[in-house]
């Protein structure tokens, strides 16, 4: 797609934060992506970054639980924060998947809500 076809990008970060904010976010502005959320699975909040430009976004807000994310493209739509990702349970040793499978797909899995 082209960045134009990009309504909302989502990313959604533990161990990849550093790498999203530093480099992935500026990338994404830079190609004029209109708005990103990451969602901060270690702090529970939700980056809204806006009005991209060379450097990365003009605009940043960050959302807490009981805040309500509403994306600029879709403004009938509102993601209520605390429940936008949660931890899946652990499977049983029965489900596991494959070893080829976790490393294909990862090893934590994660709900989202949105």
């Amino acid at each position: 797609p082209q960045p134009t076809d990009v309504f909302l990008l989502v990313e959604i970060s533990d161990t990849t934060l550093t790498t999203d904010r530093e480099d992935k976010l500026p990338a994404y502005g830079r190609a004029g992506i209109a708005e990103v959320w990451i969602i901060n699975l270690n702090d529970e909040t939700v980056e809204v970054h806006r009005e991209p430009h060379f450097t990365g976004y003009g605009s940043k807000s960050i959302l807490r639980a009981g805040d309500m994310a509403k994306p600029l493209a879709f403004p009938d739509v509102a993601v209520d924060v605390t429940q936008t990702c949660t931890r899946a349970p652990p499977q049983r040793q029965a489900e596991q998947p494959e070893a080829s499978q976790r490393r294909a797909g990862g090893i934590v899995v994660w709900r989202c809500g949105l």
